[in-house]
């Protein structure tokens, strides 16, 4: 058993940057990891040698290709085989991240398959924009501690942009070279210093993804006036960012110890906008490619299960362990019964940490799973079973033409309850995340959020107390009534729910709402409808200035012949179910958007009060119009 992410695919460019700068060293990685690079990984390994050759310890001017050659610099035509490489060998010895070449020949090999199946299923277009976003991550993403890399100054982050923006504008480099040329520029760093002018050149052409992704263009935009503001003769420095600071990443005070990756890359102490912007990118990047390279997985699961017994333990020691942590946390909420929910969890009326650390387990892409299998068979899109598997509903065809919406269900119970069914659905917003907060969390959006609801209604406002455990998180209290036809006896629920923010320096960055079946009782009258029991989260988070990604989770027991069924109307019907929920969702949100996306209602909207009763306990040093 193996759990595959994000760290799989990430082959870390920066590692020793500093001592490449002071060196005139060129890293070569991609070229020497494989004879057998795709053509795009050949570009990308020739461009990473010219991004990192336009960096030097002293700045010089850029006036003619003799220039690059004579000091050490070399041009964009310098073959490879004379340019001076620095192994990862070399590289390891100054970094915190030990890699060592060999190991990461299996990660290429995973990651140009991941690559070509992109560009296949997606076409060129969204193709190559999820693997420009790879191209970023290669800079800032640490893969061993799963979280942006330690940024200690604005020449780290200037040497990083600045390979970035040379591999995304690699077949441009001559014409590129004449702008630079034509400027007589005395910068370290051209493409970064140029970047608004390279936009606006007609003649070049422009990478998708900065077409594409705002918050990435708005990041670049920023760092490139920085870099004009400052001295050219010298670098400013950031502050030192301490390891302690560095190991809290969370600006949920909630809790001492969390498990969401969402948590994990928010840092209470050091918001300096220099490392924040760069994460908050980080963070929407591994979110939307982790999700990608999920389904990836349930549709190349005999590649996977070989490439898992061939090539993982030759992988580096950091993925390993990593798979190793995975599967401990699976283990802990599948197999072991002091974890799982009891019905005691089913009938109390407050929420607490191990509930988000649950959800934020079960929202995870990472828990699709794959198992080794020497008998070379699978089950069909989940292999052997043990984790998400997508519908059978959603072939290569249904997928491309979902925008990006899935359905997922496992087997899996993490209850002592039978017969809980587990769905995922996943769905990408046009919307940006502060407007989509203020609609779900609005009265009238929970009394219709959901396909065959007959009534709704929300009561019992309860906000935290911070000397009492239990009241941690602020609560309400949600019931409806559900009418699922004629052949189906009426349903009813009943459950405390929750709501608490992220936020990466004073941006928000994803939204939680948490619930639970609060009055969980075995039988009732003929006469009564049936309780159903739930247990789940909705999770919106940020992944461009205005898109959001949409997770909903549930465990569920509907109970009875409908409980029954569920399965087999998600498979055959799962177009229809999630087409139902989101044409509701899309249409609250346009209701709201000619409305101009009013704020709701501080004494009336009991989720909104719930969420702003959590900003204003926990999140006071964070300054977000949002909640003013």
């Amino acid at each position: 058993m193996a759990y595959l992410s994000i760290d799989a695919l990430v082959i870390p460019k920066w590692i020793g940057t500093q001592q490449q700068q002071n060196n005139n060293y060129v890293p070569n990685t991609a070229t020497t990891l494989s004879s057998n690079s795709s053509s795009l990984s050949k570009a990308t390994s020739s461009t990473t040698n010219s991004s990192d050759s336009i960096s030097s310890s002293n700045s010089k001017e850029y006036n003619n290709k003799e220039y690059f050659n004579n000091n050490n610099i070399y041009s964009f035509n310098t073959p490879l085989s004379e340019r001076k490489t620095i192994s990862f060998e070399e590289m390891s010895s100054i970094s915190d991240l030990s890699v060592d070449n060999f190991k990461l020949i299996p990660i290429q090999k995973l990651r140009e398959k991941f690559e070509q199946w992109l560009l296949l299923t997606y076409g060129d277009f969204k193709g190559r924009n999820l693997i420009q976003k790879l191209l970023f991550l290669d800079e800032f993403y640490d893969p061993k501690a799963l979280r942006t890399r330690k940024l200690l100054n604005n020449e780290e982050i200037f040497n990083s942009l600045e390979r970035f923006l040379n591999l995304l504008f690699q077949s441009e480099s001559e014409r590129i070279f004449k702008l630079i040329s034509s400027k007589h520029l005395i910068t370290d760093f051209p493409y970064l210093y140029l970047f608004e002018q390279l936009l606006s050149q007609q003649i070049i052409n422009i990478p998708i993804i900065l077409k594409k992704h705002e918050a990435l263009n708005n990041l670049l935009k920023n760092k490139s006036q920085l870099l004009q503001s400052l001295n050219e003769q010298f670098i400013i420095t950031l502050p030192i960012i301490e390891e302690e600071t560095l190991n809290n990443y969370t600006t949920d005070f909630t809790t001492t110890n969390t498990d969401n990756s969402h948590n994990n890359d928010n840092n209470n102490n050091y918001h300096n906008n220099n490392y924040c912007d760069i994460q908050l990118i980080v963070n929407m990047f591994t979110t939307i490619l982790s999700y990608h390279f999920s389904i990836f997985q349930q549709f190349n699961i005999k590649f996977i299960n070989s490439w898992i017994n061939k090539e993982l333990e030759n992988c580096p020691n950091y993925l390993i362990e990593n798979c190793k942590l995975r599967i401990y946390k699976f283990n802990k909420y599948y197999q072991n019964k002091n974890e799982k929910l009891k019905d005691k969890d089913f009938n109390c009326r407050f929420i607490i940490d191990k509930d988000f650390e649950l959800t934020s387990f079960l929202t995870e892409f990472y828990t699709t799973t794959t198992s080794s299998n020497t008998s070379g068979k699978s089950g069909e899109n989940g292999g052997n079973g043990d984790g998400w598997r997508l519908s059978k509903k959603f072939d290569l065809k249904t997928l491309q033409q979902s925008n990006f919406l899935t359905v997922w269900k496992s087997k899996l119970n993490c209850t002592t309850i039978d017969n809980m069914k587990s769905v995922k659905i996943v769905n990408v917003l046009n919307c940006s995340l502060e407007n989509i907060v203020k609609v779900v969390t609005t009265n009238s959006f929970a009394e219709k959020a959901v396909d065959s609801t007959e009534s709704c209604s929300l009561q019992e406002f309860k906000p935290i107390q911070t000397n009492n455990s239990l009241q941690k998180y602020a609560t309400a209290i949600h019931t409806c009534l559900f009418n699922f036809g004629p052949l189906f006896r009426k349903r009813s629920v009943e459950n405390v729910t929750t709501l608490k923010c992220n936020f990466i320096g004073n941006e928000l960055y994803s939204v939680s709402n948490l619930y639970k079946t609060c009055c969980h009782v075995l039988k009732v009258n003929n006469d009564e409808p049936l309780k159903i029991i739930s247990y789940g989260v909705r999770t919106y988070i940020k992944i461009d200035k205005q898109k959001t990604l949409f997770i909903d989770v549930s465990l569920t027991n509907l109970k009875g012949m409908l409980n029954k069924i569920m399965p087999l109307l998600l498979t055959s019907g799962s177009n229809k179910f999630v087409s139902a929920n989101r044409e509701i969702m899309e249409k609250a949100i346009e209701e709201k958007r000619k409305e101009g996306f009013p704020k709701p209602n501080d004494e009336k909207d009991y989720l909104w009060m719930i969420l702003k009763n959590y900003y204003e306990t926990y999140c006071k040093h964070v300054d977000n119009d949002l909640f003013k």
